[in-house]
């Protein structure tokens, strides 16, 4: 829940909406902020798909051929993070703005994490 440590395995599916790995991680990443963990030996290209996950919400996600905007990466779970700490103290929240031209977890954590009666509008 701290985003201290990334892990990745090479090999895993997502079925029915469950995702499904075997065994230990094949990278961990300690600390990694705003870091690469290509130095770790795993790379992807923004095409390929991956499921990223942070404190109970995930996507699948691959960049479209032709697609100009950005991939998740570590910064994109750091956002999360920050606004899981800013929503920590119960107020209840009726809006919010995810402006960017990312992937949507940080909209699609927002609206499974922020507090407050009704729909919230993203």
């Amino acid at each position: 829940d701290e985003a201290d440590e990334q892990l990745v395995w090479h090999d895993g599916s997502v079925r029915e909406g469950r995702v499904k790995i075997g065994g230990e991680p094949d990278v961990r990443a300690k600390n990694p902020v705003v870091m690469s963990p290509a130095y770790l030996g795993f790379a992807i290209e923004p095409y390929e798909k991956r499921y990223l996950h942070y404190r109970g919400v995930g996507i699948v996600f691959a960049r479209p051929h032709g697609g100009k905007f950005m991939q998740p990466s570590i910064d994109t779970i750091l956002v999360c993070r920050a606004l899981a700490d800013s929503l920590a103290d119960g107020r209840a929240v009726h809006r919010i703005v995810d402006v960017g031209s990312g992937s949507g977890l940080i909209g699609k954590f927002a609206a499974v994490h922020a507090p407050g009666e009704g729909k919230l509008k993203v």
